[in-house]
């Protein structure tokens, strides 16, 4: 059985495709993520840049992280939709914020990380793995 995971801005001018289920999963905390999203954390899906595939015009905007790793994010170029993050972090994978990602992919975090910058109001379940910065 074949797989397709699809995700696309709020215009639709840009698409994403993996043939391949995501390698990893979190909720991020760190305010970047905040920023670019504009959610109090942002859960992103992490997949194999080479089962993956992109169209649409882009934007970047780029980040130094707290841990130092040099990070991009891109949104849309036409509708500011932020879609992905690519970080020296995590090589030879993308982020796509799964809010993005269409249904039948279902967002499962299995993680928690920059949980030193969330959010006096968020709640975390204590079933899942926090880490106070990166995953490490």
């Amino acid at each position: 059985m074949s797989i397709k995971i699809l995700a696309q801005c709020r215009c639709g001018e840009v698409t994403f495709t993996s043939s391949a289920e995501p390698v990893m999963q979190l909720s991020c905390h760190c305010t970047d993520c905040r920023e670019a999203t504009q959610n109090d954390f942002s859960n992103i899906a992490f997949f194999k840049m080479n089962a993956t595939e992109v169209a649409g015009e882009l934007i970047p905007k780029n980040y130094v992280s707290d841990a130092g790793n040099k990070t991009q994010r891109d949104a849309c170029a036409s509708c500011g939709t932020f879609m992905f993050d690519t970080s020296e972090g995590f090589p030879g994978l993308m982020g796509v914020f799964s809010q993005q990602i269409e249904a039948p992919f279902v967002s499962a975090p299995q993680c928690h990380v920059w949980v030193q910058s969330k959010l006096p109001q968020t709640q975390l379940s204590a079933k899942r793995v926090q880490y106070e910065k990166g995953l490490s």
